[in-house]
């Protein structure tokens, strides 16, 4: 058929209409197919963005637990190690006092990193909420401070007591067992 309505000579318009109709629909057929391939390939885009960002708040998320569970590590530890030193060693009351203000700024601040992000989805991020919650939990940690304090403070000093009865114990019971070392000539 195109060679009988196609040649120079025929100028048929519905043969020429036909063409450009074919033409048109071909070319809205290709850019239709243009625009699905350009959506799914933005919707991958997008899929790549949630995903590396989901990747990225994971990451992140993993990395602050790590270094939660490494100040808990840290705060039991210090605990421990003050326990330790302080039943092993001579102390003194007002150290044993400093250190456990020390224990208790550092125990506040933990609990203050774990809650701010629970507290800030509460309150919404109104610094007037946010301060009454933290001066709720320091009204919970400071009498608890205290009585634990309190606690340890004469617990330890009277262990001192005890440790440094017993040394002075074994140094007289020392000297009464050398008295020839220590007459006078």
């Amino acid at each position: 058929m195109q060679k009988i309505y196609g040649h120079e000579g025929n100028k048929d318009s519905s043969y020429h209409y036909a063409l450009i109709q074919i033409a048109y629909k071909d070319s809205v057929i290709n850019q239709k197919r243009i625009t699905e391939f350009q959506n799914l390939s933005f919707s991958q885009r997008l899929k790549d963005i949630d995903e590396q960002a989901k990747i990225s708040e994971e990451e992140t998320q993993r990395k602050q637990n790590i270094q939660f569970a490494l100040i808990a590590f840290g705060i039991l530890s210090f605990s421990l190690l003050y326990l330790i030193l302080s039943r092993s060693f001579i102390t003194n009351a007002k150290l044993i006092r400093f250190f456990g203000v020390v224990a208790l700024l550092i125990v506040f601040e933990f609990f203050n990193l774990l809650l701010h992000p629970f507290l800030e989805r509460i309150t919404h991020h109104t610094p007037f909420l946010m301060l009454l919650a933290l001066v709720f939990i320091a009204s919970l940690l400071v009498p608890l401070h205290h009585r634990i304090e309190k606690w340890a403070t004469t617990r330890l000093v009277e262990k001192n007591i005890q440790i440094r009865l017993a040394a002075a114990r074994k140094t007289v019971e020392e000297l009464e067992e050398k008295p020839e070392m220590h007459s006078l000539p």
